[in-house]
């Protein structure tokens, strides 16, 4: 990394603490700790690390069968193609992260990632995944979390729309190089791994220009007592260029600590509370293709709300097929250890509600730590459970329909989303071993054809 860099990391410490910021009620120490994802690597800490040999390739061509690789039906002339990050060395639980959590590679910045196509394209489908470098499939079952990941992109015209109005220093985007009127959060994914999916019959899509960088935020977690290499893998659904009758969707990022690193402190040990967004107003209009939720164990349901309606409740399931479960005997299943995910919904889907992502399909920390489930490191939890899918929204049809155009983004509407958490239905992570409940998230994803 350029000593410049480090420069700007150091300074952003220093920046974040003394520049009067706007809103984010559960900002928190953890902030300032997102900018130590860029040191790491320079102290020994993991990060990106050259591919080992004889690792499957980058580059994994999958035709035109995206309902083969689980991102729904084809749209005429789609393409699908997987691409695979990194790859990332991840510390065994006898090692410390730079924040202090053992196993951990934490927030680490990774500007260096590839688009799936040269020149224009438009991406109607996406799903993040982690493997081994032979291809496998790197989950809880095997000690591996995709704790998180962001997928920012920047580039002319990008802006973030959540957080564009934001005082001050935006971590997600600093993190990157960026700011957010130069970028936006486009994608994210937990353990969950809950796909973005455009249906065939919508024609739309998110428009990449050969100016476009991408840029990951990349979250990993090793329950083993050795140390790890895993790519991140990106499963991209393309048409080529830009169809003329395919409309443009822009990604609204919903957050309890906006612009900040996602988490927030428990505000309870047990029992049952909820967490908060601040309320955002829309600077543009549009239709909504969708949203979907993001929690931590513990969480039980996340909803999306106007002064009109409850907008989308998107529910929790838990445990729900084997790779999601610590194999027995192993570090994630043992007691004081834990970590959490995120997931869709066993629940027959209620109106307007999918097990994948909306209209699409789509699947996100202070002094206590990340907390999902599986490490006395971080979370140090007890529950060998953890989510595996999150319910999601979709299509024109939401919670409450029959409220007239609620399937339309208004500048005259207030948006909110709030987390509900309950330890005695779903125990909650614990941090380092001790009693101290992990740090949560509430995070939604919503896409929106703007009017243009």
């Amino acid at each position: 990394m350029k000593a410049s860099t480090i420069l700007l990391l150091a300074a952003a410490i220093v920046n974040a603490a003394v520049v009067p910021t706007a809103p984010a009620p559960n900002a928190n120490a953890a902030d300032k700790r997102q900018i130590l994802g860029g040191i790491t690597s320079l102290a020994g800490k993991g990060g990106k690390v050259p591919d080992p040999a004889g690792a499957s390739p980058r580059r994994v061509e999958l035709g035109s069968n995206s309902t083969k690789a689980g991102l729904g039906q084809a749209h005429p002339g789609q393409k699908v193609v997987k691409l695979r990050e990194g790859p990332y060395s991840v510390i065994n639980m006898n090692k410390m992260s730079l924040t202090g959590e053992a196993g951990a590679l934490w927030n680490y910045p990774d500007v260096g990632v590839s688009k799936p196509c040269e020149g224009n394209c438009t991406i109607i489908g996406l799903q993040a995944g982690l493997e081994y470098p032979d291809g496998t499939n790197a989950n809880i079952d095997s000690g591996m979390w995709l704790h998180h990941m962001v997928f920012l992109v920047k580039g002319p015209g990008r802006v973030d729309a959540t957080c564009e109005n934001h005082r001050g220093v935006s971590l997600p985007h600093l993190d990157v190089g960026a700011t957010p009127q130069t970028s936006e959060r486009l994608f994210s994914s937990g353990n969950e791994r809950t796909p973005l999916i455009v249906p065939k019959d919508v024609k739309a899509g998110y428009k990449i220009n050969d100016k476009d960088q991408f840029a990951f935020i990349v979250d990993l977690m090793n329950d083993n007592m050795e140390d790890k290499v895993v790519y991140l893998t990106m499963t991209y659904t393309i048409l080529d260029g830009h169809p003329e009758d395919y409309e443009t969707f822009r990604p609204v990022w919903f957050d309890v600590n906006q612009c900040g690193t996602s988490e927030v402190p428990s505000p309870q040990p047990d029992g049952a509370f909820t967490i908060q967004s601040q309320p955002w107003t829309p600077t543009f209009e549009g239709r909504v293709l969708g949203l979907a939720g993001h929690l931590h164990d513990g969480g039980t349901n996340l909803q999306v709300k106007t002064q009109r309606a409850n907008v989308c409740n998107s529910t929790t399931t838990y445990a729900g097929s084997p790779e999601f479960i610590p194999k027995a005997g192993g570090m994630g299943d043992m007691g004081g250890m834990e970590e959490g995910e995120h997931s869709d919904e066993e629940a027959a889907p209620a109106a307007g509600e999918s097990e994948s992502m909306p209209g699409m399909d789509m699947g996100g920390e202070e002094e206590a730590g990340h907390s999902h489930g599986g490490m006395a490191r971080r979370d140090g939890g007890h529950g060998v459970e953890h989510i595996s899918n999150m319910k999601s929204c979709y299509g024109m049809k939401w919670g409450n329909n029959e409220v007239a155009g609620i399937q339309d983004l208004k500048k005259t509407d207030t948006w909110t989303i709030v987390g509900h958490y309950d330890y005695n239905e779903h125990p909650g992570a614990k941090h380092g071993g001790s009693d101290k409940p992990a740090n949560i998230m509430g995070i939604a994803i919503m896409f929106v054809i703007e009017n243009l």
